[in-house]
């Protein structure tokens, strides 16, 4: 807020939704298998007798699962990587913060060339993005 407020930037927040079922799957070395009960909104749903007790195999991580917050960072880092081409970079000293610059930072531009200009930051914390941008 105080680099934004300085340079006059433009504050904007942002919450992913249903960020947790978009994580990475389980990866297969985890040797683990997780079953679920079908709530019964969803037994609606599926076309399923109210009460059946039938179980699903989970397959992705999601809400309450220990590790869910942390396919989540994998996932968006990922995207996020891939969305910029490298004109977004993480901050060396906080891997929840990405810098974005008009131009590759990597490899660094030939001597004499103009630098590449931040445009933005923003940070993630769990499913909350925060940020600012000229």
């Amino acid at each position: 807020m105080s680099v934004a407020t300085m340079q006059g930037m433009t504050i904007f927040t942002s919450d992913i939704s249903t960020a947790f079922l978009q994580g990475k799957s389980f990866k297969p070395e985890s040797n683990r298998t997780i079953w679920v009960k079908i709530p019964r909104d969803e037994e609606e749903l599926l076309g399923l007798a109210p009460g059946h007790g039938k179980l699903m195999k989970l397959i992705k991580p999601m809400y309450g699962l220990c590790d869910a917050p942390r396919a989540w960072y994998e996932e968006a880092t990922t995207r996020i990587h891939n969305m910029g081409k490298g004109s977004i970079v993480q901050h060396p000293l906080d891997a929840c913060l990405f810098l974005a610059f008009d131009r590759q930072v990597h490899p660094p531009p030939p001597e004499g060339a103009e630098a590449p200009r931040l445009i933005a930051l923003f940070g993630m914390h769990v499913d909350d993005i925060f940020g600012c941008y000229y």
